[in-house]
């Protein structure tokens, strides 16, 4: 009993709040991605809430992927605001093509260096509103997961079974327990997919929605899995109708 109680306790006081703040989070982050867009151009002398474009050189490129070490930096010469080395997310697609003394066109909103450009091609910087959206939706669902599966076992050790003995519902919440894990980090993982696959065009929302959506069918299918299992169990275990003498 101590121990539902304290399942429930914790789902609400504290990962109810930590999902109400992720959910803020992502919330905030695909609006950010609408206001970037939608954003004008600087033209000359315009200081409002617009992407200043400016050109720089590139003084050399880092790749490194080695196993769990990556980075991917290209250093830039050129005006004082752009000036010093870039964090990207990867190589591609134009990172892997820059060499020493190209000139790049450099994207600038709100104080951070956004995109770096070279004939038609761009790429997003990490500090861009565009960069790791999937990878933080997939990191705000940690929290969602936590909340139900503590809901659920603070529910099923608090209700007494019908049958006596507890021992199945302990090892249904320990079970449960491993499937939390598994889809936390599934999640991250198909945020990270999110990114590497949705198009740059994409709507705001659109990786967002497809890594929830990713969650939540993964979820279901575990639940629904698990029930299966429970009920074949449960047959197994009933006693079987004698045949006619």
């Amino acid at each position: 009993m101590l121990a539902g109680a304290l399942s429930l306790v914790l789902a609400v006081l504290l990962f109810l709040p930590l999902t109400a703040w992720a959910g803020y989070a992502v919330a905030n982050s695909v609006d950010e991605v609408r206001q970037y867009r939608s954003a004008p151009v600087c033209v000359a002398g315009d200081g409002g809430d617009c992407r200043h474009r400016s050109t720089a050189t590139v003084r050399s490129t880092e790749i490194v992927d080695k196993g769990k070490t990556e980075s991917y930096t290209v250093l830039l010469d050129g005006p004082a605001q752009v000036r010093g080395s870039l964090s990207l997310d990867d190589d591609q697609p134009l990172l892997a093509r820059l060499r020493p003394g190209d000139t790049v066109t450099v994207t600038r909103w709100r104080g951070n260096v956004t995109q770096i450009d070279r004939d038609g091609v761009a790429q997003q910087s990490k500090d861009s509103p565009e960069s790791d959206r999937g990878f933080a939706t997939g990191f705000a669902l940690a929290p969602l997961t936590l909340f139900l599966y503590l809901g659920y076992a603070g529910i099923r050790l608090l209700v007494p079974e019908r049958a006596p003995g507890s021992s199945g519902v302990a090892q249904r919440v320990k079970t449960a327990g491993y499937f939390a894990l598994l889809v936390i980090a599934a999640a991250v993982l198909f945020g990270l997919a999110a990114d590497g696959i949705t198009s740059p065009t994409a709507a705001p929302a659109a990786v967002p929605a497809l890594v929830v959506a990713l969650w939540a069918s993964l979820l279901i299918l575990l639940s629904a899995l698990a029930l299966v299992e429970r009920r074949r169990a449960k047959a197994s275990r009933s006693p079987q109708p004698y045949g006619p003498a």
